[in-house]
């Protein structure tokens, strides 16, 4: 395993027509930076497909990793379960 140099945690909720668009943007604003980072989405209990195309753009981009929570618990908690997933 390489060595990240930094992570992004992002929780995301009902967001799915709008993570394609946030994917594709943050991967070249990151790369031009370092090619060692991680983008870490946290579904937070999502009904709109988000959790699916989040799996979708993790298949495209290793790079780009999910964590799906169980139901919704908020923003917060969200945000510290990327924490502690982050590398």
């Amino acid at each position: 395993m390489s060595v990240i140099d930094f992570s992004i945690v992002l929780p995301v909720y009902n967001n799915a027509e709008a993570l394609p668009e946030l994917v594709r943007r943050l991967l070249h604003t990151c790369t031009s930076v370092s090619s060692q980072f991680e983008l870490l989405f946290v579904n937070d209990g999502s009904r709109d497909g988000s959790l699916q195309i989040l799996d979708q753009l993790a298949d495209v981009d290793a790079r780009v990793k999910v964590i799906g929570l169980s139901r919704n618990f908020g923003q917060h908690p969200a945000i510290s379960a990327g924490f502690e997933h982050a590398n």
